[in-house]
C-alpha cells in the first residue's frame, strides 16, 4: 500500500507566535512556560522543526568559525572586556592639540577609529561569550572520583565554588515523582539546568510509572487493585485528563511515544513463585494523548511479560513463552513468534533496532529434582519475528538491552556465592548481526545493599555505559575499551533510580532526593 505524502513543508496558523523564540530554545533567556508551550509545538510542527534545525545549523558554525578565530585572541572574560572598555573610557583625556595646526587628516583617522574599535569590542565579546559557553565538559567541575575510592555524596552539596551555572547549558526539564509523606507524592517538574523546582503538581496520591511525551506529563494513580491514567500539561502541571480506573494485576506500567500514551495493565515479574492466577485479563490499551480518547485495545492471549517497546510504527512486548509484534495504527498483530522454552519465562525487558528484537528472559525450570533460573537473550527479526540467534549468560536477567551502533549492551546482576553476601554484577556486549560476544565487564565483588538483582541500566550517551550496581554505585564505563571513567556512591538508590541520561548529564533518584551528574566525571551539578 502506498504511503500518503505529507506534503511540503509550510507554516502552520500558529507558527508565527513561536517563530521569534525558536533562537531562544536552547537558552536560559526564554521563560519556562513559554519555553515548554514552544516545545510542545515544535513537537508537532514540521515548519518549526525545521526552522529550529536551520537555528541550531547556523550557531554550529558559528561557534566553529568563532572558536578558529579565538585562537589568536589571549583569554578573555566577557567582564573583562567591559572593564577594558569602561578603562579607556575614563582616562584622563591627552593635551589639547595646538589651535593653529588642525590635521584633518589624523581627524579622518579617528572617524575610522571610532566604529572599528566598537566592532572590535563585539567581536571580542562574541568571542569570550562563546568561548565561556563550551563545552559542559571543559568547565565541569573537577572533583573527579578514582575508581578506587568510592565517595558517598553529601546531602545539600551546591555546585562546586568557581563553577559556572549550568543554566541553559543543560536544557530541558526533568519530571520525577517525589514522597510526601507514606503512598502520598507529587510530580514535580525540575530544570535540568539547576533543579529549580517549575511546579509541582496540585493533586496528589500514589503516583507510579511517570513517562513525558509531547508537552505533557503522565502517570498512574491508584492502589494495587485499580489504577487511572493521568495526563499533566507539562507547562504547568494542570491536569488535561484522567482515564476511569482499570482493574490491574501485578505491575502496571506505561509507554509514550508520538502522542500516545499505552497502558499495559499485566506485567509478570521475576521474584513471583510458581505458575501465576490472573484474575484480571491482561490488555494494552491505547490513549490519544491529547484528550484521553481510547484509540484501541490489545486482549493478549497470555500473561503479559514485559512493558512494551515502541520502535516505528510497531510495538513489541513479551506474552507468554514469545514475542508478539503489533501495529501501533490500531493494535493488531502483525507477528507472534514463540521462544521454545520448557519452564515458566520471567521476561524482564526488550530491546529494539531497525532490523531486530531482543528478549532478555530468565527461564525457570520447575521440577521435583530441580528447581532452577536459566537466563536467555533471544534475538528475533523485527520484520516477521524468525529467530537470528540466542546467547545464554551466566547471571540472571536484570533489565532491557540496549542496542546501539550493532551492538547489544546486557547487564545482568545477581552473581552470588552460597552465602549470598558476596556478589558481582556484569555487562555484557553482544554484535548485533550474529550475538558474538565482543567483550564481558565484570564489578568487582560487593556486598548487596539492595537486592542482589538491583543493577539498573545500562543506558548509553556518547559511547558510555551508565549503570547502576547492587552495593549502589553509579557507574560510567567507556565501552571501547571497558575502562571505569568513574563511579560516584549513591545514598539509598532504590531499585531503578536512573531517570533521565543525556550527553551533558545523568539524573537519578534516591530516598531522599533528586540529583544531576556531570557525565564526565560523576561530579554533582545540583541536589533537589
Amino acid at each position: 500500500m502506498k504511503t500518503p505524502s505529507l506534503g511540503p513543508l509550510a507554516p502552520g496558523p500558529d507558527c508565527n507566535q513561536f517563530a521569534d523564540l525558536l533562537p531562544l530554545l536552547n537558552t536560559a533567556e526564554l521563560a519556562e512556560a513559554r519555553g515548554a508551550e514552544a516545545r510542545a509545538h515544535v513537537a508537532l510542527c514540521r515548519w518549526c522543526r525545521q526552522q529550529l534545525k536551520e537555528y541550531t545549523a547556523l550557531e554550529a558554525a558559528l561557534r566553529r568559525h568563532i572558536a578558529s578565530l579565538s585562537a589568536g585572541f589571549p583569554a578573555v572574560s566577557p567582564e573583562g572586556v567591559i572593564d577594558s572598555v569602561e578603562r579607556q573610557e575614563t582616562m584622563a583625556a591627552p593635551p589639547a592639540p595646538r589651535a593653529e595646526a588642525p590635521r584633518r587628516p589624523a581627524r579622518r583617522f579617528v572617524s575610522w577609529m571610532a566604529p572599528s574599535a566598537a566592532v572590535l569590542v563585539v567581536i571580542l565579546l562574541t568571542v569570550a561569550i562563546f568561548v565561556s559557553r563550551g563545552s559542559p565538559s571543559s568547565s565541569a567541575p573537577p572533583n573527579i572520583v578514582s575508581p578506587g575510592t568510592p565517595s558517598a555524596l553529601p546531602s545539600g552539596i551546591p555546585s562546586p565554588s568557581g563553577t559556572p551555572s549550568p543554566v541553559g547549558r543543560i536544557p530541558g526539564v526533568l519530571y520525577a515523582i517525589t514522597n510526601e509523606s507514606g503512598d502520598v507524592s507529587r510530580v514535580l517538574a525540575l530544570r535540568r539546568g539547576d533543579g529549580k523546582v517549575l511546579w509541582r503538581s496540585k493533586q496528589s496520591g500514589a503516583f507510579s510509572n511517570l513517562v513525558s511525551d509531547q508537552g505533557r506529563v503522565y502517570v498512574l494513580l491508584g492502589d494495587s487493585e485499580s489504577v487511572s491514567v493521568l495526563a499533566l500539561s507539562a507547562s504547568d502541571g494542570s491536569v488535561l485528563w484522567q482515564s476511569q480506573p482499570q482493574k490491574v494485576e501485578f505491575e502496571p506500567t506505561l509507554t509514550a511515544a508520538n502522542g500516545v500514551v499505552y497502558f499495559e495493565n499485566s506485567v509478570y515479574h521475576k521474584g513471583d513463585q510458581g505458575d501465576p492466577v490472573i484474575t484480571v485479563a491482561p490488555a494494552i490499551t491505547a490513549f490519544r494523548g491529547s484528550d484521553g480518547h481510547t484509540l484501541w485495545r490489545y486482549a493478549a492471549p497470555d500473561q503479559m511479560m514485559s512493558p512494551p517497546a515502541v520502535f516505528g510504527s510497531s510495538m513489541y512486548v513479551g506474552v507468554g513463552a514469545g514475542v508478539v509484534a503489533l501495529r501501533v495504527s490500531d493494535g493488531t498483530q502483525r507477528w507472534r513468534a514463540p521462544l521454545g522454552l520448557e519452564g515458566l519465562p520471567y521476561l524482564e525487558g526488550l530491546g529494539v533496532d531497525g532490523s531486530g528484537v531482543y528478549a532478555f528472559v530468565d527461564e525457570r525450570i520447575l521440577a521435583p529434582s530441580r528447581d532452577d533460573i536459566i537466563p536467555h537473550l533471544f534475538a528475533l527479526r523485527a520484520s516477521d519475528g524468525g529467530p537470528l540467534w540466542r546467547f545464554d549468560p551466566t547471571q540472571d536477567a536484570v533489565s532491557a538491552p540496549v542496542v546501539a551502533g550493532g551492538v547489544v549492551y546486557l547487564g545482568t546482576g545477581g552473581y552470588c556465592d552460597s552465602s549470598g553476601l558476596t556478589c558481582i554484577d556484569v555487562l555484557y556486549a553482544l554484535r548485533a548481526k550474529d550475538g558474538k560476544q565482543l567483550w564481558r565487564y565484570e564489578t568487582p565483588s560487593f556486598t548487596p545493599i539492595i537486592a542482589p538483582w538491583s543493577l539498573a541500566g545500562p543506558l548509553l550517551a556518547n559511547g558510555v555505559l551508565y549503570f547502576v550496581s547492587g552495593d549502589g554505585l553509579l557507574n560510567a564505563l567507556r565501552a571501547s575499551d571497558q575502562k571505569l571513567l568513574w563511579h560516584q556512591r549513591l545514598d539509598n538508590p532504590g531499585l531503578t533510580p536512573i531517570l533521565a541520561l543525556t550527553d551533558q548529564a545523568i539524573f537519578v533518584q534516591t530516598d531522599a532526593s533528586v540529583l544531576a551528574l556531570w557525565t564526565s566525571d560523576g561530579s554533582v551539578i545540583w541536589q533537589q
